[in-house]
């Protein structure tokens, strides 16, 4: 039987990297060569000012708010900005807010090869990576907390046709805790003209294991978290997961080739996916499941030579003109059928879109497809491939669909998973934007109120968290068995979790 991902990378070593929301570990990038240290925000704005190529600008950690010098250029090629902590939360860049009612653009590309990395990204009221110039090629976003962007996390705009090539997107957070409001200046789609990213003239560009968080629209109606269109090509997105956005991933007018395959999709309050007036569109092995609507469809108008197959789809496929796709061996849940899924996927009400049982309907039912040879959690299927983003193992419940409703005053601690737990366990919370920048620390402590270890002490950033313990104390000795409380502290207000240690 195979092993989920997380077991698999807690096994594998006892020094863990940063780990994301949906509990996945980041590779850590190579040592930079030539490096320019910053401290503070006049620092970085020299920096900038004075970039050459080949360098990296290494932001210590830090909240720099870069209002007053926006938009940043990046005009050299090879060129990496990148905090110095593998944690992006320790490296917070500020706009001038969501709400703010002009014009704001956080950076902009004039370039190619670019790196951004290791960072938070936030409070920027437009465009907070923008692709200036188009024609910029070979770029890497790695490990990068979007958070709070009032229109769009990525921008690529069409000036001149001019293609965009080869970029990669990979274990980067989406996430706004905020909705615009209906009637906010110079929204073109009341309050509905926001998305995650915006991709126009783009091509080869692979978006994977990355998370996108309740980027929502005053309606319902925003755009797709991830969004592509207007002839971009050879679009990749994979492994990734989406929670409670209105709409999960769009390729529109025209996009010619691509993949969507392996996503884990909570839906929110709209639609999994939507394909309009494309061509060659692959949709392979997605679950598109929501455990409180029948939200979730996947839509298609205008396209021609698509396929989908082996997808678990909430709320059923809608085909309006064009050719109609293949839609081989695909499984479409109705409202009426959550009883169904409730014995697919444990408890609904933890959207936890992992097959808990061998029994389950899309166990060992999906087609072999050459292009599909792993699942959401990057392990290999079998020659009986499931249908739906997991291939079946002993995979422990990932509570994320309560992260789609978080309070918008408090903190919120979700329950450790998994607990019991042999070796480490991972525990998820959220900050407020009303409580960023006050003083943040996690420790573990004992039943009777020792100090085990502290998983972080530093101040708070805003947004969804996710971090490891590995059953070990200050000094890296491994404790005994047993239950430990795990308490997170923002400013004055703690939430506490039990876990439970076993052997």
């Amino acid at each position: 039987m195979l092993q989920s991902c997380i077991l698999l990378l807690f096994s594998a070593s006892i020094a863990f990297g940063y780990v994301t929301f949906d509990g996945k570990e980041v590779p850590t990038l190579p040592d930079p060569a030539t490096t320019v240290i910053v401290a503070n925000v006049s620092q970085l704005y020299m920096a900038i000012r004075n970039q050459q190529a080949g360098q990296t600008i290494l932001i210590s950690p830090g909240i720099y708010d870069v209002t007053a010098f926006e938009p940043l250029r990046i005009s050299v090629n090879n060129l990496s900005i990148r905090g110095s902590a593998e944690d992006p939360s320790d490296v917070v860049l500020t706009g001038k807010g969501f709400e703010y009612l002009g014009d704001e653009e956080m950076f902009q590309l004039y370039a190619s090869a670019t790196t951004f990395a290791n960072l938070t990204l936030s409070e920027c009221r437009g465009n907070c990576v923008k692709l200036q110039s188009m024609g910029n090629n070979n770029c890497l976003l790695h490990n990068v907390r979007f958070y709070n962007i009032g229109e769009r996390m990525i921008k690529a705009p069409n000036p001149g046709n001019i293609y965009s090539r080869a970029w990669e997107i990979r274990y980067c957070h989406f996430e706004n805790t905020k909705i615009p409001a209906v009637n906010r200046p110079d929204d073109i789609a009341g309050g509905n003209y926001i998305a995650g990213m915006d991709l126009m003239y783009c091509d080869s560009f692979q978006i994977h294991d990355n998370v996108f968080m309740n980027i929502k629209g005053a309606t319902g109606d925003g755009r797709g978290a991830v969004f592509t269109w207007n002839n971009s090509t050879n679009m990749d997105t994979y492994r990734n997961t989406f929670i409670g956005n209105d709409k999960a991933i769009c390729y529109w007018a025209t996009v010619t080739e691509g993949t969507i395959k392996n996503n884990m999709i909570v839906a929110g309050a709209n639609l999994g996916a939507r394909i309009d007036n494309s061509i060659g569109i692959k949709l392979f092995n997605n679950t598109s499941f929501s455990a409180d609507s029948g939200n979730g469809a996947f839509t298609f108008s205008g396209s021609s030579g698509c396929e989908i197959r082996n997808n678990i789809i909430s709320g059923g496929i809608s085909v309006t003109g064009g050719t109609y796709p293949d839609t081989a061996n695909n499984i479409i849940l109705t409202r009426n059928q959550k009883t169904v899924a409730a014995r697919w996927f444990g408890d609904l009400s933890k959207g936890d879109l992992h097959m808990q049982s061998d029994t389950c309907g899309p166990v060992d039912k999906g087609m072999v497809l050459p292009s599909v040879t792993d699942d959401w959690d990057g392990r290999a299927r079998d020659s009986l491939p499931d249908i739906g983003a997991d291939e079946f193992s002993n995979n422990p419940p990932i509570d994320l669909a309560e992260f789609a409703n978080l309070p918008k005053n408090d903190i919120f601690l979700c329950k450790a998973t998994p607990n019991p737990f042999n070796p480490a366990t991972v525990m998820r919370y959220s900050v407020p934007a009303a409580m960023a920048g006050l003083p943040v620390r996690v420790h573990v402590l004992s039943l009777d109120g020792k100090h085990i270890r502290t998983l972080r002490d530093g101040h708070a950033g805003a947004g969804s968290f996710s971090l490891v313990w590995d059953a070990r104390n200050d000094a890296g000795t491994p404790v005994s068995t047993g239950v430990y409380v795990v308490t997170v502290t923002v400013g004055e207000t703690s939430k506490t979790a039990k876990v439970t240690y076993t052997k």
